[in-house]
């Protein structure tokens, strides 16, 4: 969550977009409920590009061990 909350500081545009998708769920609830969680998109796709950017357990590295192909381009390992 902290690296959510540093790039969302960096960013106050994406910032400002969250908070409005979240007072727009709240409407006039005080908290988020589980059923709350799947309306909050945009929330999510700001939490899960954290993640990509900054892995959750640091020591484990994202590289490919071989190469793939996607979509006809291949992406070599490493």
């Amino acid at each position: 969550m902290t690296w959510t909350l540093y790039a969302l500081a960096e960013h106050p545009e994406y910032q400002e977009k969250v908070y409005e998708e979240i007072v727009d769920v709240l409407q006039d609830k005080e908290y988020i409920e589980w059923s709350d969680l799947p309306k909050l998109e945009f929330t999510t796709m700001c939490i899960k590009e954290a993640l990509r950017l900054h892995a959750a357990v640091p020591f484990i590295e994202r590289k490919l061990t071989e190469d793939v192909k996607v979509n006809g381009y291949t992406i070599p390992a490493g």
